[in-house]
């Protein structure tokens, strides 16, 4: 998978968006309830509505989220070496980081 890079802007709002779409589906899904309950239309056809909206709600999360989670893992790991590196400075006796260069 390519580097996404993503400002802290950019990132607040891939979460806002997300939690928007998580809202939308629910909705979507209680007013489908909700004409159950009324008995306005056949349950059967409800019952696979409710279950469209919540599999692309799956999916969606799926794939937003596991994007998400390596831009989270990366800047984890470069806050990380910051608290390592301060770690170090406090105690000496604590190795520092130091990168590794990758093998081609």
């Amino acid at each position: 998978m390519a580097a996404i890079k993503f400002t802290s802007e950019e990132q607040r709002h891939a979460y806002v968006a997300l939690a928007r779409f998580n809202n939308s589906f629910s909705n979507i899904v209680n007013n489908l309830d909700g004409l159950e309950k009324e008995n306005i239309f056949d349950s059967k056809s409800l019952t696979v509505f409710r279950g469209y909206a919540q599999e692309l709600q799956s999916q969606l999360n799926c794939k937003l989220l596991e994007t998400l989670h390596h831009v989270e893992q990366r800047e984890a790991f470069e806050r990380g070496k910051i608290r390592i590196q301060r770690e170090h400075h406090l105690n000496p006796d604590r190795p520092a980081f130091t990168e590794r260069k990758r093998k081609r």
